[in-house]
């Protein structure tokens, strides 16, 4: 899997895992026993007035900037990209958020959450906005964000767990630690599938936190406060939203309890630690029915903070040895940020077109690729694309590399010609055509030099062209 992709070209690399050598004197943080030979000092947090402020009054935007400044310049961030910026101080709120509420719940001292909130930061302009920062598309559009719940549902066996694990694999990967929380498989699995996009056994022992709870947890539960600690996580993931609910005997159709779950599980952790929180959940079997929402209480999704994602397959299913797709849609977004880079509204659910999610088993490590789908709504000659000539060419051009390399042969460079003669079933203008289709969107690349000889770098298939799953046209014909 490829880990330098968009989650990373801004060149943003948050904090160190949490409880890291260092991690207590650069922010703070209190440093467990026998984190390191010799223990670090700690900052002593000053005790709190008898009526001290709410804690998240403490965090003064001015320090804060400020702040972000020295870490910026201290991991070389490029100041001039405005978007680059905004993604790190968004972050870096959300743990100072998760921090000082952490710091009032070991005080003993809770946030007084009735009094008076100034918004005049917001009313003048001056406020970080809410910015997603993580699991982007292939154009650099991410998807989740820091602090705040989100929710990725479908039908069964549609890939939500595959692409909850891809992000997590994302993020361990670059060094961020990873929350997963499971609820409806097990640890072969789990290992299983990390294996199979790329992640190495040094980085999952290091940076991916993997829990099974049959219980809910109690408040002096050792586990359970470990797990809240601030900074603690870039990303949690809690897979199986009615198992979750059963373990805390809540009944999944119940609003007042779901509401209390949820303050109880996704969003403390999202508050606590500042990690996006993505919950897999299902949907109800009925198409005309289940609308956007995912199976149960209203509440699952009035309650998001993030945004919530359905994801629906196409016609090709995804398993070992295949390449699927999905289609991705946003059914909430609270912060707006997500909504504006979409397309295809549909005003019967109010969801708009992430896009759609490409899932190639087809090699010995699985990739997951997020492509805008906008084109395939706007591209006025989408309908006349020929799915499957553009297939049987590349299929035709696969088989003869697996044939030239059974018999001994290294050459896999094919000249227009040969692709005219060998592919059948269209006039050899709409050959040509076809072939100057995939080259120009990348299927086939060539030489300066030898503009003639393609080489294939990627197979095409028609059931993940985005042009052709946006207007319905991805199954074979």
């Amino acid at each position: 899997m490829d880990f330098n992709g968009p989650d990373d070209e801004l060149g943003y690399t948050p904090p160190p895992p949490p409880f890291s050598h260092g991690l207590a004197d650069r922010y703070g943080f209190p440093t467990p026993a026998g984190d390191s030979p010799t223990a670090s000092p700690t900052r002593t947090e000053p005790e709190p007035e008898p009526d001290a402020e709410s804690p998240l009054d403490l965090i003064d935007d001015d320090d804060l900037a400020t702040a972000a400044a020295a870490d910026r310049a201290e991991i070389g961030l490029d100041e001039v990209n405005p978007r680059e910026v905004d993604r790190h101080l968004q972050d870096m709120r959300a743990r100072a958020q998760a921090k000082a509420v952490f710091d009032a719940e070991q005080r003993g001292t809770a946030p007084d959450t009735w009094k008076r909130i100034d918004l005049s930061d917001h009313m003048n302009g001056t406020a970080t906005p809410v910015v997603a920062t993580m699991f982007a598309r292939t154009d650099g559009l991410n998807l989740l964000y820091p602090g705040r719940t989100h929710s990725i549902f479908g039908e069964s066996e549609s890939g939500k767990s595959l692409i909850a694990l891809a992000a997590a694999v994302r993020q361990i990967m670059n060094g961020h630690p990873v929350l997963y929380i499971d609820y409806e498989d097990d640890e072969q699995t789990t290992a299983e599938r990390l294996r199979m996009f790329g992640a190495t056994p040094a980085a999952v022992n290091e940076y991916f936190d993997y829990r099974r709870p049959e219980s809910r947890p109690a408040d002096d539960d050792l586990s359970w406060t470990e797990l809240l600690a601030p900074n603690r996580y870039t990303l949690a993931i809690i897979d199986g939203v009615t198992a979750a609910l059963a373990t805390f005997a809540t009944s999944s159709k119940d609003n007042d309890e779901v509401a209390t779950w949820w303050q109880q599980l996704p969003e403390r952790i999202a508050r606590q630690t500042g990690a996006a929180v993505v919950m897999i959940d299902h949907v109800t079997k009925d198409k005309d029915s289940r609308g956007r929402f995912p199976i149960g209480a209203q509440t699952k999704m009035s309650s998001i903070s993030g945004a919530a994602y359905i994801v629906e397959t196409t016609g090709e299913p995804i398993g070992l040895g295949k390449v699927g797709a999905l289609v991705m849609y946003v059914a909430k977004d609270r912060p707006g940020q997500v909504r504006r880079g979409c397309d295809n509204y549909n005003a019967g659910n109010r969801t708009h077109r992430v896009g759609t999610i490409t899932v190639d088993s087809s090699t010995p490590e699985t990739t997951i690729t997020i492509e805008a789908g906008g084109t395939a709504a706007t591209d006025p000659t989408a309908d006349k694309r020929n799915g499957t000539l553009l297939e049987a060419i590349s299929t035709r051009v696969e088989d003869e590399i697996r044939d030239r390399a059974a018999a001994g042969h290294k050459t896999t460079t094919f000249s227009r010609n040969w692709i005219k003669t060998n592919v059948k079933g269209a006039r050899n203008a709409t050959k040509l055509e076809a072939i100057e289709l995939l080259t120009a969107e990348g299927y086939f690349t060539s030489e300066p030099d030898k503009a003639d000889r393609l080489t294939l770098a990627k197979p095409y298939r028609r059931s993940t062209d985005p042009y052709l799953v946006g207007i319905g046209r991805g199954k074979s014909e």
